[in-house]
């Protein structure tokens, strides 16, 4: 898609430069409960569920605040949240983590 690519067409679609990519905000979200709730490894995280809020922009940090959510069979949900540069870029996160 070029709006993740040609700066020129991202403007020409009214966005004010090139956007990274959901699934690269995602994976960034991906990362965050990986080393904050699966201890590092990353075959613990079972499910990973994102609602997209808003653009994220190539050179901007991703934060994401994770909160604890519930057990579930073999092992626990958490909620997260992303925010980049002040904007709430991913709601209602969803993660479940193995035991």
């Amino acid at each position: 898609m070029p709006i993740h690519l040609d700066e020129g067409f991202a403007k020409s679609v009214g966005l004010p430069g090139i956007i990274a990519h959901g699934l690269c905000t995602m994976a960034m979200c991906s990362q965050a409960i990986v080393k904050t709730v699966c201890d590092g490894d990353p075959a613990r995280l079972q499910r990973l569920a994102v609602r997209f809020a808003a653009n994220v922009f190539p050179g901007n940090d991703v934060e994401v605040d994770v909160y604890d959510a519930a057990d579930i069979d073999n092992g626990h949900a958490y909620a997260f949240e992303a925010t980049s540069v002040g904007a709430v870029v991913v709601k209602n996160g969803w993660a479940e983590v193995a035991n």
